[in-house]
């Protein structure tokens, strides 16, 4: 089954769902580029990098991120209720290719990079040093959403850079991925 939208884009329809031509959702951009940060019980801290994070609530403040369903860094957040999310900036560009594409179970992404931590003030998991900005969060609720799941945490503390900028990612341009602070 398929039907056309405005501009001849096709939603077509596999197993009972329809699925809408990935050319349209790459056009939702820009997108705040953000590291979600963890901790296992066993002390081992991992990260990767999100493009899906939204505030979701002021009062309690929540904020979201959904992560791959494959990935290691949920199991870390699942394991100690806690995670950081930390807002790029330019400085941090270079680690977007180890923390987006390489499994941290048996890599150390900060060792690798040179990324630089600093203890938080209200959680164990430790916040990224050169960050825009960290929000220390602690795990309120796990939703399933397709091939990804929806982490909610409630925001117990936060700090901010007056002197640094957003890094956004404004999509693909031929095969290179184009970033831009703002």
């Amino acid at each position: 089954m398929e039907s056309k939208l405005a501009g001849g884009r096709e939603f077509k329809s596999r197993r009972g769902h329809f699925m809408i031509n990935m050319e349209v959702l790459k056009k939702f951009k820009p997108q705040i580029v953000t590291f979600v940060i963890s901790k296992g019980n066993d002390g081992k801290i991992s990260g990767m990098v999100a493009d899906w994070i939204s505030q979701v609530s002021h009062d309690p403040p929540l904020f979201m991120v959904a992560l791959k369903k494959k990935g290691y860094t949920q199991n870390l957040i699942r394991e100690s209720k806690e995670f950081i999310i930390a807002v790029a900036n330019k400085d941090l560009e270079k680690a977007i290719g180890i923390f987006g594409y390489v499994s941290g179970k048996n890599v150390d992404k900060f060792e690798k990079t040179g990324l630089k931590l600093i203890d938080s003030k209200k959680i164990n998991v430790p916040s990224l040093k050169d960050a825009t900005m960290n929000l220390e969060c602690k795990l309120e609720k796990e939703v399933d959403a397709g091939d990804h799941y929806i982490f909610i945490g409630k925001v117990l503390n936060g700090n901010y850079d007056d002197n640094k900028k957003f890094l956004v990612n404004l999509g693909w341009k031929g095969k290179i991925r184009v970033f831009e602070e703002i």
